[in-house]
């Protein structure tokens, strides 16, 4: 059993190692142009969701890229990476697709916040966002999964499904119907909505 663990924390560890490697050297993957074609050769991400970087080879002169020229990009290890505009203030940010659905998506934004004069902070955080699948926009989701601004912001997606207003209506019901110890709230809510409401 403990060996079984210790594969599984090893496995975590190396993905955890690749994803964020695709911000400080190039990995293999496919860019996704916005006039149909696909490119394939050496990736790499700038700034944390910014821009893109990309080799035919190592030894190649990298071109940048933008969301102007591309729709989205797949890593070699399976991460796929689309540019969305938030509905709210209409920035345009390179997401992560964490869940895809046939409804509903859910991304993410791994950002970094400033080091501060004495040394401290410096550390990254992750902001998630969800979207109708086969669209441009995504709307960003509030950090407390249990607060009534997240509430709202999902209801806005979910409430003409038939009783998921009631699986979300406070704290109790969501801590009932969707928290488990293996996923988040919001992946359980993208998932168990994708999966019962037509």
């Amino acid at each position: 059993m403990k060996k079984v663990i210790l594969l599984f924390l090893l496995f975590l560890f190396s993905l955890n190692t690749s994803a964020q490697s695709i911000f400080n050297t190039y990995e293999k993957g496919t860019i996704y142009l916005r006039n149909g074609n696909k490119i394939e050769g050496l990736v790499k991400i700038t700034n944390y969701g910014g821009k893109i970087k990309f080799k035919k080879t190592s030894d190649c002169e990298k071109i940048v890229y933008d969301e102007k020229d591309v729709k989205s990009l797949k890593f070699r290890f399976g991460d796929e990476y689309i540019y969305k505009i938030t509905i709210k203030n209409r920035y345009i940010y390179l997401l992560k697709r964490e869940i895809k659905g046939e409804k509903l998506d859910l991304y993410s934004l791994e950002s970094q916040s400033p080091t501060l004069h004495n040394g401290f902070g410096g550390g990254t955080y992750t902001t998630y966002f969800i979207g109708k699948s086969n669209t441009d926009f995504a709307e960003k989701l509030p950090n407390n999964e249990k607060g009534n601004k997240y509430r709202r912001v999902i209801s806005k997606y979910v409430s003409h499904c038939n009783n998921f207003s009631e699986l979300i209506k406070d704290k109790k019901s969501l801590k009932k119907n969707f928290e488990d110890k293996i996923n988040s709230i919001t992946g359980n809510i993208i998932e168990h909505y994708n999966e019962n409401c037509k």
